[in-house]
């Protein structure tokens, strides 16, 4: 695969997975700004429902996280190895080539998601109304 190609596969990649962490951030905030709301509370059917509800869109959502994510760590790679053989004029880009960014991406990707899908499937189950000033 050329260079080219492979820039072009990362950026799609990297696009792909914005749009599965801004699905994934709506929904949190949507979440927290309903529980912080002060509306009426939840029975614990309803409580449970709605949590089994956002851990089926936890899952769903890393699951397709994980092997995008994996996926453009390797075309990374793959562009990294194929620029080691090339010489820029600019020393940044050269630089900016051979950066690893992040070494535990998708470890800190699952371990971020996980974390506060923990925390808000907790506020879920253990929510009450908030006081109405």
């Amino acid at each position: 695969m050329e260079l080219k190609d492979l820039i072009d596969l990362n950026e799609k990649l990297e696009s792909r997975i914005n749009a599965y962490w801004t699905y994934w951030s709506a929904a949190i905030f949507a979440t927290a700004g309903w529980l912080l709301s002060g509306g009426k509370s939840m029975s614990q059917e309803q409580s449970i429902g709605i949590s089994i509800g956002m851990m089926v869109f936890f899952f769903a959502n890393l699951g397709v996280l994980w092997p995008a994510t994996r996926l453009a760590t390797g075309v990374r790679d793959e562009v990294r190895l194929k620029t080691r053989e090339l010489s820029f004029l600019s020393r940044k880009l050269s630089t900016a080539f051979a950066e690893d960014g992040v070494a535990f991406r998708l470890q800190l990707t699952v371990v971020l998601h996980i974390a506060v899908d923990c925390v808000v499937l907790w506020a879920l189950l253990t929510h009450e109304a908030l006081p109405k000033p």
